[in-house]
């Protein structure tokens, strides 16, 4: 994407820095400090008097002042232009000094930088299209690598292999929602050993859950079982209860892809009891949301649903969605969407099968991800017994036209 920005008015200097300095104008500033969790005058990035106007030019549309939609687009350029090019060394110059701004752009900016914008990544990797992220989570991966490769305190190495491993399985996701197996298992495996480096036993896990998750999707169930177990058998034996739980949930994932009704309704049982002992608890890692009883209803509904058990499956994927967003753009709300089509035609439910495979096919659509369409491309092998139906020809044409 090609981003053009036209500055109306001169350009701003600051008495206090120095005339004739020019800085990022809006919406960088905010952006920027969004990374750094630090305010624009902290950073460096504006004087005290106030901002000139400026618009946005982005592939021939101007957007005045940068909106919303701006900064969602906006802000992986951003991170990565911070984390290669070095845009804050001006203003820490100024706050600290030559001395001192030489030692914290060694180790704690650059830390700070890897950190956030790690987590900033992980905020959007799920709602934000696969092809869109690969390049700059890949130049954030190379950027927080070096680092590591470069720092000398054990304390930085730990968080920087922490960030680095996240980093790692973020490319891996993305690998494989585009359908690129080969590339999600090599990420995988190094976000495996990056792990192993932090000394993360609970992010190792993580990663071989996820891979189980995703090599079941491609119908490889023993494998998905085979990584599941392996989560299981490095995780601490005292791990909290929101953690066993999740693991259990996931377990439950892997045995229905084998179509083992009894052990997947058990380990769901067990993930159940597990999560209402979990309560309040910290979530066990950075990465995840608290796993209470609530967030069993999106495993239950799909493992229902790959299992054909509609009188399961219905009511939990329903309560799954109404916590979401309706109008949130999501690969889980689209997958949620798909295992609700397929648990309807049990029912003889067509035209409702129908509608819901449309909506996760749209969004599948938008996001470019190989994993919700191929969960569409089951569902609709599913409605090749009503072909003629209205609308499925209907949902037929629309999918051909995309």
């Amino acid at each position: 994407m090609q981003l053009t920005l036209r500055v109306c008015g001169p350009p701003r200097s600051s008495p206090r820095f120095g005339g004739g300095i020019n800085h990022p104008r809006a919406p960088y500033p905010k952006l920027l400090c969004r990374v750094f969790n630090a305010t624009a005058e902290e950073l460096g990035l504006v004087p005290p008097s106030p901002p000139a106007a400026i618009s946005i030019t982005m592939e021939e549309t101007t957007i005045e002042d940068g909106g919303t939609d701006v900064e969602r687009r906006d802000f992986l350029h951003v991170a990565g232009v911070a984390a290669v090019g070095g845009l804050l060394a001006p203003g820490l110059l100024r706050r600290v000094g030559a001395a001192a701004a030489s030692s914290l752009m060694e180790e704690a900016v650059p830390l700070e930088a890897a950190l956030s914008i790690t987590d900033h990544y992980r905020l959007v990797l799920d709602s934000y299209p696969a092809n869109d992220l690969m390049a700059p989570v890949l130049t954030h991966l190379k950027f927080v690598s070096q680092l590591l490769e470069s720092s000398s305190s054990k304390v930085t190495q730990t968080q920087l292999a922490t960030a680095a491993s996240e980093a790692a399985g973020f490319v891996s996701r993305l690998a494989l929602d585009l359908n690129d197996q080969d590339g999600g298992w090599r990420y995988h495996h190094l976000a495996v050993a990056y792990a192993e480096r932090a000394e993360n036993p609970v992010l190792q896990a993580y990663h071989f859950t996820d891979m189980s998750l995703r090599v079941g999707i491609l119908h490889d169930g023993e494998l998905a079982v085979q990584l599941v177990e392996r989560a299981s058998s490095v995780v601490p034996k005292q791990a909290p209860p929101g953690l066993q739980a999740w693991l259990a949930g996931r377990a439950a994932g892997a045995y229905s892809r084998v179509g083992d009704q009894l052990a997947a309704l058990h380990a769901l049982d067990r993930a159940e009891a597990l999560a209402y002992r979990a309560g309040e608890e910290e979530a066990p890692w950075p990465f995840t949301q608290l796993f209470g009883h609530g967030s069993l209803d999106g495993y239950r509904g799909a493992i229902a649903a790959r299992l054909g058990l509609p009188q399961m499956a219905l009511p939990a994927l329903a309560e799954a969605l109404k916590r979401q967003n309706p109008g949130h753009i999501d690969k889980y709300r689209a997958l949620a969407l798909g295992d609700l089509a397929m648990s309807h035609l049990p029912e003889g439910e067509v035209e409702e099968s129908v509608r819901l495979t449309a909506e996760a096919f749209d969004i599948g659509s938008q996001l470019g991800s190989y994993r919700v369409l191929q969960r569409v491309r089951e569902v609709r092998s599913c409605l090749n017994p009503y072909r003629d139906v209205a609308a499925v020809r209907d949902l037929d044409e629309r999918m051909a036209g995309v």
